[in-house]
């Protein structure tokens, strides 16, 4: 998107960068909130700023770790008939000399969700 593109697509932002004293948002499509946000990443950031960006979170608090969450898709490889219960319980018992935090069985079960699941190719 080129850079007059998207400043047409916040059209009050032209006006404003003008002039301090003129309201950033004077359109009527753009809540206030948002078009104060947008003209300060403007201010500090320039036509980058106004680029789409990702709604994805910046951290995920309640995602198990990349080691553990790992461990647990390899122990479902090796045991496929087993859900995220006994496969907690599996994981506790390999690993109940070391410091390993085990999971609660429903984040388990997302991880395996989240994973990539290996079907048997027909023959």
């Amino acid at each position: 998107m080129s850079g007059s593109a998207r400043v047409a697509r916040y059209p009050g932002m032209n006006e404003a960068t003008r002039d301090t004293a003129v309201n950033p948002v004077p359109c009527g499509f753009l809540a206030k909130d948002s078009g104060y946000k947008t003209f300060d990443r403007y201010k500090d950031c320039g036509l980058t700023a106004l680029s789409d960006r990702s709604r994805r979170p910046y951290r995920q608090p309640n995602r198990l770790p990349v080691p553990i969450e790992a461990t647990l898709v390899r122990l479902k490889r090796e045991y496929p008939a087993r859900g995220a219960p006994k496969i907690r319980e599996k994981l506790r018992q390999r690993y109940r000399h070391s410091s390993m935090h085990r999971p609660h069985f429903f984040a388990a079960s997302l991880s395996l969700k989240r994973a990539p699941r290996r079907t048997p190719s027909m023959p």
